[in-house]
């Protein structure tokens, strides 16, 4: 179920394109405002996959509501239709952020491949998160000061040398790689345990 939110003044339009995103999947869940200022204040109390918005609105332009929004959750494609619109009103709405530019009255093909790509770049957004929340949290990196570092969770202690570039206080030179001692003269080693 996706929850798809269109901000577009003209009722008209809201219906069909209501009609046209449940007959295409009938788990959507379509959100209507009416305005700019509502659409702002429907957008920032919810978690939206994706936003139709009209670039032409009374009492508050699409572009600016596109900004706003923008500023809010970036991650939120946002599809602007608009039936007034030219070529560089387009451009700068991509620019802004918009997922795509679409004129009115959409083509139903176009509209329909749109609203996939858009759900689809917001799947995959979600789910780049969650892997990276899943590895940052098995494999937190842990230093303590003047020991080796590990990768947890330990399993085993393989240590392998660590190489890093020679402290200096001019502009690091990495043609001159050189294996770090410590006080001892031993070589420093990293520990990194591993499954």
């Amino acid at each position: 179920m996706s929850k798809i939110l269109l901000i577009e003044d003209e009722e008209a339009i809201r219906r069909v394109l209501k009609k046209i995103l449940l007959e295409e999947d009938a788990s959507h869940e379509v959100h209507e405002a009416a305005d700019g200022k509502q659409g702002i204040a429907t957008f920032g109390s919810g978690e939206w996959d994706l936003v139709f918005c009209d670039i032409k609105m009374p009492h508050m332009d699409g572009v600016e509501v596109l900004e706003q929004m923008m500023a809010i959750n970036a991650e939120v494609p946002v599809i602007m239709i608009s039936g007034h619109g030219d070529i560089n009103t387009a451009v700068h709405c991509l620019k802004l952020g918009a997922f795509d530019y679409l004129p009115k009255p959409p083509d139903l093909n176009r509209l329909l491949n749109t609203v996939r790509n858009a759900l689809e770049r917001k799947t995959l957004i979600q789910e780049v998160k969650t892997l990276k929340k899943k590895v940052s949290k098995k494999f937190q990196m842990i230093k303590e000061p003047n020991t080796p570092m590990k990768i947890s969770p330990a399993q085993s202690g393989t240590t392998v040398p660590a190489r890093l570039p020679p402290r200096s206080t001019s502009a690091p030179n990495i043609s001159g790689l050189s294996e770090p001692r410590s006080a001892n003269g031993r070589k420093n080693r990293v520990a990194i345990d591993m499954p």
